[in-house]
């Protein structure tokens, strides 16, 4: 079966990224499908440890090069930083309110603590 084609822009999904937690649905590079809820707004991404910078930056740097069409985004839930490819969306990105997200305990920016759990 053939995949729908999305039409988002880089620019527009990275600016939605940016604004907040976004979920998006793809097919993975082994042909499986995959839901993400992923972001690119500093008050989701992990803060580093000085212990953290300092092993980063005594570590040979690997280059990540990504084609035209793939950004890099922090998953919420993997807790880590993957790759999502445009043209492999099977459905529009949807921005996802702060009390939708899986157990913020009322910490995260913007639920005013509407959230339930423990994972942040």
């Amino acid at each position: 079966m053939e995949q729908p084609k999305i039409e988002i822009t880089k620019d527009a999904l990275v600016g939605m990224l940016i604004d907040g937690v976004v979920e998006v649905e793809f097919i993975k590079a082994d042909g499986s499908q995959r839901v993400m809820k992923c972001t690119l707004s500093p008050d989701y991404l992990p803060e580093a440890t000085e212990e953290e910078v300092q092993a980063y930056d005594a570590k040979p740097k690997r280059q990540v090069t990504l084609k035209p069409d793939q950004v890099r985004v922090y998953d919420i839930e993997a807790q880590g930083y993957r790759t999502v490819t445009l043209s492999k969306l099977i459905r529009e990105p949807i921005p996802v309110q702060s009390s939708e997200l899986p157990g913020c305990g009322g910490e995260c920016p913007g639920c005013q603590g509407q959230c339930q759990g423990d994972i942040y």
